[in-house]
């Protein structure tokens, strides 16, 4: 009995480093609006976020994004680096936050044509487990402009 108790103790304590650990990533929901297309655009991505520091961080992200028909191209498939600069506690909201700033750059593509792009994202609440991006500004490479309205990232691993 005691060494299974023993056993138990010891893989409990070894095992809790990992519960302690930062979340490495998870799926992203984004919203964006482009100048030159009519509709919106929907993406879900996955997200991973393997170096994680109090004020850099560096994250990949790899998804698509319809339209619903709505837009020429329906469809879109992106996928971006991430490279958070700030990151700064705050009081503004009921849950203990932090507030980022976040750049990011990658290729969005139909399979048909590609644009490189780089986005800032001024505004961007980090509570935990997930993250809320606001309002972030994408530039491509043909001198057009996106806006993604939201995006919403849940870390679950």
């Amino acid at each position: 009995m005691k060494r299974l108790f023993s056993g138990l103790l010891i893989l409990l304590l070894a095992t809790s480093a990992l519960f302690s650990a930062p979340w490495l990533g998870g799926y992203r929901l984004s919203f964006d609006g482009y100048q030159d297309r009519a509709g919106q655009y929907y993406g879900a991505h996955l997200y991973l976020e393997p170096l994680w520091g109090t004020t850099l961080g560096l994250g990949f992200s790899v998804g698509g994004a319809t339209s619903f028909g709505l837009s020429a191209p329906s469809s879109l498939f992106e996928s971006s680096v991430e490279i958070r600069l700030l990151n700064v506690e705050h009081r503004l909201f009921r849950r203990p936050s932090t507030w980022r700033i976040a750049l990011s750059g990658g290729i969005v593509t139909d399979f048909e044509t590609f644009h490189w792009y780089a986005q800032c994202d001024p505004l961007v609440f980090f509570f935990g487990e997930k993250t809320i991006k606001v309002l972030g500004l994408r530039l491509l490479d043909d001198r057009s402009w996106a806006l993604r309205l939201l995006e919403i990232t849940h870390y679950f691993f």
